[in-house]
């Protein structure tokens, strides 16, 4: 059951909505930083005190199961913890803590907008206007979603179709879902009247296939999964967000049925 796959429906959304805080705005990427890092950072301290407690319990009984999988020296839970928030969590060599293993998401959120704060300030320096910068995201998410896309057809045909290493590193780490999300946020939008009856299968179709190809936790080359499934799913959340930014998603959106 591909649970998981609410990981890569945020990351689309959280391209989305990147996009649509920094164009609605005057650029400027100290601010963009400083506003991420407001929303975001007090929540991961408050996770890192739980954590420690629970280190700290468990390594207190290091022959029970608890103890070994979750207890930790200060040094060890120190330095991760510190990777986490420098961002950089997903490139520390070795077994991580099973406190951590759900937080590589949020190193690639981090460097996601470490490079979007780049770009801003690119756009910056050559005075570009909310329209051009509209073109400019769009046309270079396009890009490096299509490399990403070239690479993962590959992964299906079984041949290395785009040596890169960047491009490797962006789709390893689920990153061309955020260039989805960025893509959607720079499309026009255009109501579409079937949209709420196709958002269903956007959301069961790319499911259905991602059951039924290789377990992401196996030893086991993932052709199948990596190759087509995922790049389904990508796509399918990302119309699935154009329809919903269209207002187009779902009918009777007022109802009780709706919200829930």
């Amino acid at each position: 059951v591909p649970f998981w796959a609410g990981v890569e429906l945020f990351f689309v959304i959280s391209g989305l909505v990147v996009t649509q805080s920094v164009l609605n705005r005057p650029l400027a990427p100290f601010s963009f930083l400083y506003r991420r890092a407001f929303r975001l950072i007090p929540a991961i301290l408050l996770f890192f005190v739980v954590s420690a407690l629970i280190c700290l319990m468990a390594a207190a009984q290091p022959d029970t199961w608890g103890g070994q999988n979750f207890g930790a020296t200060l040094p060890r839970f120190l330095a991760e913890e510190l990777s986490i928030l420098g961002g950089h969590f997903i490139n520390i060599q070795g077994p991580k803590l099973y406190v951590n293993t759900a937080m590589w998401s949020l190193s690639v959120e981090f460097q996601f907008y470490a490079a979007f704060a780049a770009v801003i300030g690119g756009l910056c320096l050559v005075r570009a206007t909310n329209a051009s910068s509209r073109s400019v995201l769009f046309a270079g998410a396009i890009a490096l979603y299509l490399a990403v896309l070239v690479q993962r057809i590959g992964i299906l045909t079984g041949h290395d179709l785009l040596q890169n290493p960047m491009i490797a590193y962006i789709r390893a780490w689920r990153m061309d879902f955020m260039l989805l999300g960025v893509i959607v946020a720079t499309l026009p939008l255009r109501p579409l009247r079937s949209g709420a009856a196709l958002s269903p299968y956007l959301l069961l179709i790319p499911l259905f296939f991602v059951s039924l190809s290789e377990e992401v936790n196996s030893a086991t080359p993932k052709t199948m999964l990596y190759g087509f499934s995922t790049p389904l799913m990508g796509l399918s959340f990302a119309v699935l967000l154009y329809l919903a930014r269209s207002d187009s998603a779902f009918t009777g959106k007022e109802s009780v049925i709706y919200r829930a």
